[in-house]
């Protein structure tokens, strides 16, 4: 294993950046405290360029405005494996907007690899096993474990080699400017907005809609009582109580302390919430009317919508990607709903590249001319 610099300090950091500013390239990678918080927070931040590998600790009350810089840099290209989770989380906790960016996850999607995790691709190129025993770590807590930080080291340790094997194969197969124009729209388009909650976030969990009104009522309460303990306590909501258990105990519907004992869950979330768990048994029943309701589409957007799909998976069969590699749902569902009436105003849409809306724009205009009886 190559040897990398753990970075806690500034100075460390600021002797890193001019190592990194002569580098043609700089791999990145996060870990965050999704796994177990309620509020996400960037934990650690990887990093190989030409001469040095490090990760840095965000933690640490570093000024990381210089690597910030670095991501606007197009002269240095940034390489990472699954790049949108990754900007997502630098956009949001840093403000950073990113230039030149390649990203070997969207990469493998494209060249039609059936397995595109970064340890498969790292023992297809580079014939290496990546080690997994730290994936479901907790980054947040400190001191971080050498096994943490070595497992950490790994994820952009390859990933140049990598992305020098799948830049001309992408070359090759005619998909460089589909590809680039890809990575700069999710750059430009990917919203680091904290999006608020969602109050029907209950009725979207798996096997609520079986249940009886009285069962919904109580899951509900007793869904937003452990959506109000985990924010309270900045833990993720699962580790206080999962959805199955929450499910059981609507169905169950316990009476007493020593009844609680039958679930599963953190003990001082029962501690805590015993008496709110209790009284949330006697919730207002929910009658399926009072569900959420599905949005309402003008007359036809639905059978627009399946025709888009259908010219979508003859697309995808054609050119042996993956369905969402063409257009993701929710962009048809938008097309099907705005219906544009030229390829100009299909770009003017922002739902997609300028090269797929050429490529192809005219043959879902053809689709919506069809279904207003135009063709």
């Amino acid at each position: 294993m190559a040897d990398y610099e753990y970075i806690q300090t500034q100075p460390s950091l600021d002797q890193a950046l001019k190592t990194i500013q002569a580098s043609s390239y700089l791999a990145l990678d996060t870990e965050s405290s999704s796994f177990y918080t309620y509020i996400n927070e960037l934990c650690l931040l990887q990093f190989s360029c030409e001469g040095l590998h490090g990760i840095v600790d965000p933690l640490a009350g570093l000024d990381l405005s210089g690597l910030g810089r670095i991501m606007e840099d197009p002269g240095i290209e940034k390489i990472f494996h699954a790049a949108a989770s990754d900007m997502v989380e630098l956009k949001r906790d840093l403000g950073w907007k990113f230039a030149n960016v390649f990203d070997t996850f969207l990469a493998c999607k494209y060249l039609g690899f059936e397995q595109c995790s970064l340890s498969a691709l790292a023992e297809h190129y580079c014939g290496v096993t990546l080690e997994k025993g730290e994936q479901k770590s907790n980054w947040k807590q400190r001191p971080l474990t050498k096994s943490q930080l070595d497992y950490a080291h790994l994820d952009t340790l390859y990933l140049a080699e990598i992305r020098n094997h799948m830049h001309p194969e992408l070359q090759r197969l005619g998909l460089e400017q589909e590809y680039y124009q890809e990575i700069e729209f999710q750059a430009a388009s990917l919203s680091a907005d904290v999006k608020d909650k969602d109050p029907d976030a209950y009725a979207k969990v798996n096997g609520v809609s079986k249940l009886s009104a009285p069962e919904r009522g109580r899951f509900k309460a007793i869904f937003d009582i452990r959506e109000e303990e985990a924010a309270a306590q900045n833990i993720a909501p699962f580790r206080l109580m999962n959805n199955h258990e929450m499910i059981r105990m609507a169905r169950q519907a316990p009476s007493s302390a020593s009844d609680l004992k039958r679930f599963k869950g953190h003990p001082r979330f029962f501690s805590r919430r015993s008496g709110d768990l209790l009284d949330a048994m006697q919730a207002e029943p929910i009658e399926r009317k009072r569900m959420p309701a599905a949005p309402v589409s003008e007359p036809g957007t639905e059978e627009l919508f399946k025709a888009l799909k259908e010219w979508r998976a003859r697309k995808a069969d054609k050119r042996n990607l993956e369905s969402g590699m063409i257009l993701n749902n929710r962009v048809l569902k938008e097309v099907a709903r705005q219906r544009p009436a030229s390829v100009d105003e299909m770009r003017a849409l922002k739902l997609m590249t300028d090269w797929k809306a050429e490529n192809y724009g005219p043959e879902l205009l053809r689709i919506i001319g069809a279904a207003e009886g135009g063709g």
